[in-house]
Protein backbone atom coordinates (compact mmCIF):
# COMPACT_ATOMS: atom_id res chain seq x y z
CA UNK A 1 0.00 0.00 0.00
CA UNK A 2 0.68 3.39 0.32
CA UNK A 3 2.84 3.25 3.56
CA UNK A 4 4.45 0.39 2.32
CA UNK A 5 5.74 2.68 -1.12
CA UNK A 6 6.95 5.78 1.19
CA UNK A 7 8.94 3.01 3.36
CA UNK A 8 10.61 1.91 0.18
CA UNK A 9 11.16 5.60 -1.38
CA UNK A 10 12.89 6.44 1.88
CA UNK A 11 15.27 3.49 2.45
CA UNK A 12 16.78 2.92 -0.92
CA UNK A 13 18.99 -0.10 -1.57
CA UNK A 14 22.70 0.24 -1.11
CA UNK A 15 25.35 -1.93 -3.88
CA UNK A 16 28.57 -2.29 -2.67
CA UNK A 17 30.74 -2.38 -6.08
CA UNK A 18 33.13 -5.25 -5.82
CA UNK A 19 36.98 -4.31 -6.77
CA UNK A 20 39.76 -7.29 -7.36
CA UNK A 21 41.76 -7.45 -3.82
CA UNK A 22 39.81 -5.19 -1.92
CA UNK A 23 37.59 -5.96 0.46
CA UNK A 24 33.77 -4.84 0.87
CA UNK A 25 33.84 -5.58 4.67
CA UNK A 26 34.73 -2.13 6.38
CA UNK A 27 31.79 -0.62 3.60
CA UNK A 28 29.49 -3.48 5.05
CA UNK A 29 30.46 -2.46 8.68
CA UNK A 30 29.82 1.33 7.99
CA UNK A 31 26.26 0.55 6.53
CA UNK A 32 25.18 -1.11 9.50
CA UNK A 33 26.12 1.58 11.83
CA UNK A 34 23.91 4.03 9.14
CA UNK A 35 21.66 6.79 11.33
CA UNK A 36 19.87 6.12 8.91
CA UNK A 37 19.17 2.40 7.29
CA UNK A 38 19.76 1.62 3.56
CA UNK A 39 17.00 -1.20 2.29
CA UNK A 40 19.02 -3.79 2.08
CA UNK A 41 22.50 -4.12 1.70
CA UNK A 42 23.80 -5.79 -1.89
CA UNK A 43 27.67 -6.45 -2.89
CA UNK A 44 28.28 -6.86 -6.04
CA UNK A 45 28.18 -5.19 -9.55
CA UNK A 46 26.46 -2.81 -11.57
CA UNK A 47 24.65 -5.53 -13.21
CA UNK A 48 23.12 -6.14 -9.77
CA UNK A 49 21.46 -2.86 -9.45
CA UNK A 50 19.72 -3.51 -12.99
CA UNK A 51 17.63 -6.12 -11.04
CA UNK A 52 16.41 -4.36 -8.14
CA UNK A 53 12.84 -2.80 -7.99
CA UNK A 54 14.15 0.08 -5.40
CA UNK A 55 13.51 3.38 -7.17
CA UNK A 56 17.05 4.48 -5.50
CA UNK A 57 20.04 3.03 -5.09
CA UNK A 58 23.05 3.70 -2.99
CA UNK A 59 26.32 3.06 -5.08
CA UNK A 60 29.39 2.55 -3.06
CA UNK A 61 32.53 1.34 -3.86
CA UNK A 62 34.09 -1.42 -2.04
CA UNK A 63 37.05 0.64 -0.55
CA UNK A 64 34.81 3.65 0.61
CA UNK A 65 33.75 3.83 4.21
CA UNK A 66 30.63 6.43 4.55
CA UNK A 67 30.39 8.01 7.91
CA UNK A 68 27.58 7.14 10.13
CA UNK A 69 25.51 10.13 8.72
CA UNK A 70 25.91 9.63 5.09
CA UNK A 71 23.11 8.46 3.91
CA UNK A 72 20.74 10.69 5.88
CA UNK A 73 22.23 13.66 4.45
CA UNK A 74 22.23 12.36 1.31
CA UNK A 75 18.29 11.74 1.75
CA UNK A 76 17.66 15.10 3.47
CA UNK A 77 19.31 16.63 0.46
CA UNK A 78 17.20 14.88 -2.16
CA UNK A 79 14.13 15.76 0.04
CA UNK A 80 15.21 19.07 -0.35
CA UNK A 81 16.02 19.42 -3.83
CA UNK A 82 13.06 16.50 -5.44
CA UNK A 83 14.32 17.54 -8.94
CA UNK A 84 18.20 16.03 -8.27
CA UNK A 85 18.48 12.58 -9.96
CA UNK A 86 22.22 12.31 -8.69
CA UNK A 87 23.62 12.91 -5.47
CA UNK A 88 27.50 12.50 -4.59
CA UNK A 89 28.81 12.61 -1.19
CA UNK A 90 32.40 14.18 -0.65
CA UNK A 91 34.49 11.42 -0.40
CA UNK A 92 38.01 12.10 1.51
CA UNK A 93 41.38 10.50 1.46
CA UNK A 94 42.61 9.03 4.87
CA UNK A 95 44.54 12.28 4.97
CA UNK A 96 41.64 14.57 4.86
CA UNK A 97 42.01 15.50 1.15
CA UNK A 98 39.56 15.33 -1.71
CA UNK A 99 39.82 11.83 -3.32
CA UNK A 100 40.45 13.08 -6.54
CA UNK A 101 39.48 9.09 -7.99
CA UNK A 102 35.86 10.45 -6.66
CA UNK A 103 36.21 14.23 -7.37
CA UNK A 104 33.01 15.18 -9.29
CA UNK A 105 33.14 17.94 -12.26
CA UNK A 106 31.22 21.30 -10.92
CA UNK A 107 29.36 23.18 -13.01
CA UNK A 108 31.16 26.32 -12.37
CA UNK A 109 30.17 27.89 -16.59
CA UNK A 110 26.94 28.92 -14.07
CA UNK A 111 27.54 30.85 -11.48
CA UNK A 112 24.01 32.18 -10.61
CA UNK A 113 23.00 28.14 -10.22
CA UNK A 114 25.92 27.75 -8.11
CA UNK A 115 25.22 30.48 -5.73
CA UNK A 116 21.59 29.32 -6.16
CA UNK A 117 22.59 25.57 -5.14
CA UNK A 118 25.30 26.75 -2.41
CA UNK A 119 22.39 28.35 -0.48
CA UNK A 120 21.32 25.00 -0.05
CA UNK A 121 24.45 23.56 1.58
CA UNK A 122 24.80 21.91 -2.02
CA UNK A 123 27.05 21.83 -5.49
CA UNK A 124 25.83 21.70 -8.82
CA UNK A 125 27.20 19.07 -10.88
CA UNK A 126 28.27 18.70 -14.74
CA UNK A 127 29.63 14.86 -14.29
CA UNK A 128 30.38 12.49 -11.19
CA UNK A 129 32.70 9.78 -10.62
CA UNK A 130 32.20 6.74 -8.02
CA UNK A 131 32.68 6.79 -4.62
CA UNK A 132 29.48 7.19 -2.97
CA UNK A 133 26.61 8.10 -5.40
CA UNK A 134 22.34 8.23 -4.65
CA UNK A 135 20.80 8.10 -7.72
CA UNK A 136 17.60 6.07 -9.39
CA UNK A 137 17.70 2.44 -10.51
CA UNK A 138 15.71 3.65 -13.37
CA UNK A 139 18.93 5.87 -14.78
CA UNK A 140 21.12 3.31 -14.49
CA UNK A 141 18.99 0.91 -16.17
CA UNK A 142 18.29 3.41 -19.27
CA UNK A 143 21.94 3.79 -20.54
CA UNK A 144 24.41 1.29 -21.38
CA UNK A 145 25.97 -0.49 -18.14
CA UNK A 146 28.41 1.79 -17.01
CA UNK A 147 31.43 0.02 -16.48
CA UNK A 148 33.83 0.50 -13.35
CA UNK A 149 35.33 3.88 -15.14
CA UNK A 150 32.26 4.23 -17.50
CA UNK A 151 29.97 6.31 -14.66
CA UNK A 152 31.74 9.71 -15.44
CA UNK A 153 30.53 9.14 -18.91
CA UNK A 154 27.42 7.90 -18.16
CA UNK A 155 26.94 10.91 -15.59
CA UNK A 156 27.79 13.84 -18.04
CA UNK A 157 25.17 12.85 -20.07
CA UNK A 158 22.65 12.25 -17.83
CA UNK A 159 23.18 15.39 -15.92
CA UNK A 160 22.79 17.38 -19.29
CA UNK A 161 19.47 17.22 -18.90
CA UNK A 162 18.95 16.48 -15.16
CA UNK A 163 20.34 17.93 -11.83
CA UNK A 164 23.23 16.60 -10.15
CA UNK A 165 24.46 17.65 -7.10
CA UNK A 166 27.02 17.33 -4.53
CA UNK A 167 26.39 17.03 -1.22
CA UNK A 168 29.10 18.10 1.39
CA UNK A 169 27.57 16.89 4.37
CA UNK A 170 27.56 13.57 3.36
CA UNK A 171 31.00 12.17 3.73
CA UNK A 172 33.23 9.05 2.77
CA UNK A 173 36.41 8.26 3.47
CA UNK A 174 38.55 5.63 0.54
CA UNK A 175 40.92 3.03 2.33
CA UNK A 176 44.21 3.59 1.13
CA UNK A 177 44.03 0.90 -0.48
CA UNK A 178 41.56 1.62 -3.13
CA UNK A 179 43.47 4.56 -4.41
CA UNK A 180 45.94 3.13 -6.66
CA UNK A 181 43.65 4.05 -9.94
CA UNK A 182 45.29 3.83 -13.11
CA UNK A 183 45.85 7.31 -14.05
CA UNK A 184 46.58 6.44 -18.13
CA UNK A 185 43.54 4.44 -17.74
CA UNK A 186 41.21 7.23 -15.73
CA UNK A 187 42.69 9.63 -18.49
CA UNK A 188 41.44 7.95 -21.34
CA UNK A 189 37.92 7.57 -20.11
CA UNK A 190 37.57 11.52 -18.92
CA UNK A 191 38.66 12.20 -22.63
CA UNK A 192 35.62 9.97 -23.47
CA UNK A 193 33.62 11.83 -20.95
CA UNK A 194 34.36 14.74 -23.16
CA UNK A 195 32.29 14.08 -25.49
CA UNK A 196 29.49 13.29 -23.75
CA UNK A 197 29.63 17.08 -22.05
CA UNK A 198 27.37 19.77 -23.71
CA UNK A 199 29.17 22.10 -25.79
CA UNK A 200 29.31 24.94 -23.61
CA UNK A 201 30.64 22.77 -20.50
CA UNK A 202 33.41 21.33 -22.74
CA UNK A 203 36.44 23.46 -22.64
CA UNK A 204 36.23 23.99 -18.73
CA UNK A 205 36.29 20.46 -18.39
CA UNK A 206 38.92 20.56 -20.64
CA UNK A 207 40.45 22.43 -18.89
CA UNK A 208 40.12 20.54 -15.71
CA UNK A 209 40.69 17.68 -17.16
CA UNK A 210 44.18 19.05 -18.25
CA UNK A 211 44.75 20.34 -14.92
CA UNK A 212 44.27 17.04 -13.22
CA UNK A 213 46.16 15.14 -15.65
CA UNK A 214 49.44 17.83 -14.55
CA UNK A 215 48.44 17.36 -10.94
CA UNK A 216 48.40 21.04 -10.98
CA UNK A 217 46.06 21.44 -7.84
CA UNK A 218 45.53 24.66 -6.34
CA UNK A 219 47.25 24.45 -2.78
CA UNK A 220 46.34 26.15 -0.16
CA UNK A 221 48.63 29.53 0.23
CA UNK A 222 48.75 28.47 4.07
CA UNK A 223 51.24 25.42 2.76
CA UNK A 224 53.79 27.66 1.13
CA UNK A 225 54.29 30.05 4.22
CA UNK A 226 54.52 27.55 6.72
CA UNK A 227 57.94 26.37 3.94
CA UNK A 228 59.57 29.25 5.07
CA UNK A 229 62.58 30.07 2.87
CA UNK A 230 62.28 27.41 0.32
CA UNK A 231 59.02 28.38 -0.87
CA UNK A 232 60.15 32.43 -1.30
CA UNK A 233 63.08 30.65 -3.12
CA UNK A 234 60.92 28.32 -5.28
CA UNK A 235 59.78 31.57 -6.90
CA UNK A 236 62.93 32.51 -8.94
CA UNK A 237 64.19 32.14 -12.46
CA UNK A 238 63.84 27.95 -11.89
CA UNK A 239 59.84 27.96 -12.00
CA UNK A 240 59.75 29.90 -15.40
CA UNK A 241 58.98 27.57 -18.19
CA UNK A 242 57.10 24.85 -16.21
Amino acid sequence: GMAERHSTELAPRAVILTEPAMSAAPAVRALSAQSTAPGAVVVGSIDDVQRLEHDWVWLLDAGVVPDPGALAALLAARKQLPAAVLLASRVLTTQGELDPASLPVIAVHDPARVLAALERRVVPLIAARRGSLLIRASDLTRHETPASGALLRWSARLLRSQLGVLVPASVAVRSSGAQCHGAARRLAEEVGALAAVDRRDRLWLAAHLAERALGRHPKPIANATQDGGNARRGAGAGDIGQ
